[in-house]
């Protein structure tokens, strides 16, 4: 018994005459008559009783009839499934970022250049340690963060025996993010002493950022800093410099765009320490086109 069989069955007893379904169906009477032969064999009983009517069911013809319309319709079903998989394309993008500022425009253009008609875009702002589990729980494909010298240093020491793998992007000196109409603005550099009266932004504390007190961040080190707000949001952060009082440290790779929110961002006096610019994926991970192309735009996103 095959599809085929129970379509003609089905429309023999729709048009209550197998001549009449023969020209519905564009085969030849004979064919159909054979079918329904074919079937009342295999199942060893009589179907169709044919009478001046035209044709009427037996009780298992009956049967076999419901049986049969419910499973054709499941076909035409799995075949509208196919037809609307084939039209409707969907992307997915999975993100996590840490220590950095990710540009509106970067989404913008993701939006523009990804071939979907539906796109499913996640991408969570987080601290490293988060970031890292997130790609680890294969909540996100990819992490894009910016880690000191010191950070980056002991997440490549452990990083592969969490299944996962490093990709440098850039390498510069720490900056200081502050209000364009801070006096320290103007400098052309900025020793980290000349900080100690302002309050220190920072993320939450997590196994990397607490790294940060293992050392010096020029002659200073971080304890000193008497007067800090912790925020676990780095947007929260920027939009803070420009009402407050405050610094944070961070790198020059987004420097042109947070000048135009009004924030300036100057080198550090320091030769111990320095950012990198880093992205994260699961080890023997083949990265999706939506991940490629997230990571080319915000690659061609970075000012120098």
């Amino acid at each position: 018994m095959d599809v085929k069989a129970l379509t003609y069955y089905v429309a023999i007893v729709d048009q209550k005459s197998i001549n009449k379904a023969a020209e519905v169906l564009y085969i030849s009477q004979p064919v159909l008559s054979r079918t329904v032969q074919a079937l009342e064999d295999e199942l060893g009983v009589q179907l169709l009783i044919r009478n001046n009517h035209g044709i009427e069911m037996t009780p298992v013809g009956q049967s076999l009839y419901y049986y049969a319309h419910s499973i054709l319709s499941q076909f035409d079903e799995i075949e509208r499934l196919k037809k609307t998989y084939h039209a409707v394309v969907e992307t997915r993008l999975s993100v996590s970022t840490a220590m950095l500022l990710l540009q509106d425009v970067i989404v913008q253009d993701y939006f523009k250049a990804a071939p979907s008609d539906h796109a499913v875009i996640n991408i969570q702002e987080t601290g490293i340690e988060q970031a890292i589990k997130n790609v680890s729980d294969q909540v996100s494909e990819i992490a894009i963060m910016a880690l000191n010298s010191v950070q980056h240093r002991v997440m490549t020491r452990v990083i592969k025996i969490q299944g996962l793998q490093m990709h440098s992007i850039k390498k510069n000196a720490v900056y200081v993010h502050l209000a364009q109409t801070h006096p320290l603005a103007q400098q052309s550099t900025i020793a980290t002493s000349e900080l100690l009266d302002m309050t220190y932004l920072r993320m939450p504390q997590d196994f990397y950022t607490q790294l940060n007190y293992t050392f010096k961040v020029g002659d200073q080190e971080l304890t000193n800093f008497k007067k800090t707000v912790t925020i676990n949001n780095y947007h929260t952060m920027i939009n803070l410099l420009k009402h407050s009082d405050s610094f944070m440290f961070g790198n020059c790779w987004q420097a042109a765009d947070l000048k135009k929110g009004g924030i300036a961002s100057i080198p550090l006096e320091t030769d111990n320490v320095s950012r990198h610019l880093v992205w994260i994926e699961r080890q023997r991970h083949t990265l999706s086109n939506e991940a490629k192309l997230f990571l080319d735009l915000f690659c061609s996103s970075l000012s120098e």
